[in-house]
């Protein structure tokens, strides 16, 4: 990865020697002339790379080397990626994926799901299989060993459709300006009658491997909006089990990117909601993301999503958009 950046640095340093632009093969190679790039310099190198591969409408030539640029970078940290299973996760932690792995290599051991995980690591290989280790983990402990190595279904969910219906997660048909899919928790909805920890789980888990069958998704990441209207304090104890175990399958356990959060409380929420403006300041540091408090009304709202790329039509009805429920 790194002789490949430098090899293309130096040749258009040569390419600017040859046709006199460089005042001298000395200026044209010296060290000041080149910064030692950096590891989102890389990062950014693949990324416009991997774009120019796909574009139809870019030169030929060039769409080929990007292409082998992609295919090279994605071999070489894939192999380390294995390394690292093999050396660095302990035993106890990827008994899961190696079970996985073996009974079922065209979910687990395949090289485009390994690629998921170290594109959402910034292709960190150590912390790729650290997360892929405890995905199939969980995996195994919410399905059974023999429902984990199967892809997933509504089929394989049908005890849990009062869950998955009920709307307390779901997946909006569009996408944002960016590309970005966008998935909706509604708190509120968590205490319909009948429903289970367990069921919840197993909706927040299908929605969100829904989210990743998108091409744009794996790619782009998602927008998450956060709908805590009617939500009054002692409901937050209520459903703060789910909250922390979603939390833990989102940002610790699933190989996807949560590129923003919006939350929204409503216009008639207490005083001291407004004290997790803070927080999510601090998370947006923390996680590199975007966190947003909302506590107006749901025009507001909806302006304010509008300003960040999401068209009203693909944002739910009940929170200020066009999108209805029966769509879910």
């Amino acid at each position: 990865h790194e002789y490949t950046f430098a090899f293309t640095c130096s040749a258009f340093a040569y390419t600017t020697l040859s046709l006199g632009m460089g005042g001298g093969r000395d200026r044209a190679f010296a060290q000041e002339v080149f910064k030692c790039p950096s590891r989102e310099d890389y990062l950014l190198y693949y990324e416009r790379s991997r774009v120019m591969a796909a574009d139809p409408e870019a030169d030929e030539t060039m769409r080929h080397i990007a292409g082998e640029f992609v295919k090279n970078v994605r071999a070489a940290k894939i192999a380390a990626l294995d390394r690292a299973l093999e050396e660095d996760i302990p035993a106890s932690d990827k008994a899961a994926w190696v079970e996985a792995a073996r009974e079922a290599p065209e979910l687990a051991a395949s090289d485009a799901h390994k690629v998921m995980f170290l594109r959402n690591n910034d292709f960190y290989e150590i912390k790729s299989a650290a997360q892929m280790a405890r995905y199939w983990t969980m995996r195994q402990e919410m399905f059974g060993r023999e429902l984990a190595h199967q892809k997933i279904t509504l089929v394989d969910l049908s005890h849990h459709r009062n869950e998955i219906d009920s709307g307390v997660m779901r997946l909006m048909r569009g996408e944002d300006e960016s590309g970005r899919c966008v998935i909706v928790a509604s708190m509120a909805r968590i205490h319909a009658e009948g429903l289970t920890l367990t069921g919840l789980l197993a909706a927040c888990w299908y929605v969100w491997h829904a989210a990743l069958e998108r091409p744009n998704c794996q790619e782009n990441g998602v927008v998450l909006i956060l709908d805590y209207k009617g939500v009054s304090g002692d409901m937050m104890k209520q459903i703060s089990p789910y909250r922390t175990a979603a939390k833990k399958m989102i940002f610790q356990t699933l190989p996807v990117s949560v590129r923003a959060i919006h939350v929204q409380f409503g216009s008639d929420c207490g005083r001291w909601w407004r004290l997790l403006a803070p927080t999510a300041a601090f998370a947006a540091i923390l996680f590199k993301m975007r966190c947003v408090v909302y506590n107006g009304t749901d025009e507001e709202f909806v302006v304010e999503l509008g300003k960040h790329g999401m068209l009203a039509e693909f944002i739910p009805i009940e929170l200020g958009g066009c999108e209805t429920f029966d769509n879910w």
